[in-house]
């Protein structure tokens, strides 16, 4: 019953450890042994995640007893739906895709803000020469006109680009990407190692 306690309470630290840290995505488990070998089991969506998990565990599980892990056995394994290389093809394939996303996405930000701007300012020089229009100055009044004209069409044309900007390749990499990624979010790599703490 001890044990059984013991066990409980420190599979709860560990996984307090690691949502508090936020630094792994795996799961672990300890389980004491009461011959002094110990066994720690981790599942992750990556197989260096899982293996990771694992030997950190076991690491932290002997340093609170003032020990230091020795490593008897590990044993990774891919348990997943598909063939390893398939799955691992689409998780990188899904990470690219939605990397290429991201940066279109911020290109296409970026470009936005930069025709808002340019938009603004010459709303500006409209209003500017819009005052031009009253004067007595017939070809000062004739070449405010004008600028106006040119105004309002470079306006049109920078609305019409702003408008056009919503739906680049980079949105139908982000589905693509995130399709990819759904289909292959499992933790499909479990990780066993047994240790004694000396």
């Amino acid at each position: 019953m001890k044990l059984f306690n013991f066990a409980s309470m420190f599979t709860f630290t560990v996984l307090a450890l690691g949502v508090q840290f936020g630094c792994s995505t795996a799961k672990v488990r300890i389980k004491p042994g009461a011959d002094g070998v110990h066994r720690v089991t981790s599942t992750d969506y990556e197989k260096d995640g899982a293996e990771e998990a694992a030997v950190d565990a076991a690491n932290d599980f002997c340093k609170d007893r003032g020990k230091t892990a020795a490593f008897i056995s590990e044993d990774t394994k891919y348990f997943g739906e598909m063939d390893e290389e398939t799955r691992n093809t689409i998780r990188n394939a899904s990470r690219a895709a939605k990397a290429i996303s991201g940066s279109t996405a911020g290109n296409a930000s970026s470009r936005n803000r930069d025709t808002s701007s340019r938009i603004r300012d010459l709303e500006r020089e409209k209003s500017r020469k819009e005052m031009d229009t009253y004067s007595h100055d017939n070809s000062r009044k004739a070449a405010a006109q004008k600028r106006i004209s040119e105004i309002d069409q470079e306006i049109a044309q920078l609305e019409a680009k702003k408008a056009d900007s919503g739906s680049t390749v980079g949105d139908i990499a982000g589905v693509a990407g995130s399709a990819g990624e759904a289909y292959t979010n499992n933790r499909d790599y479990k990780n066993d190692v047994k240790f004694k703490c000396i």
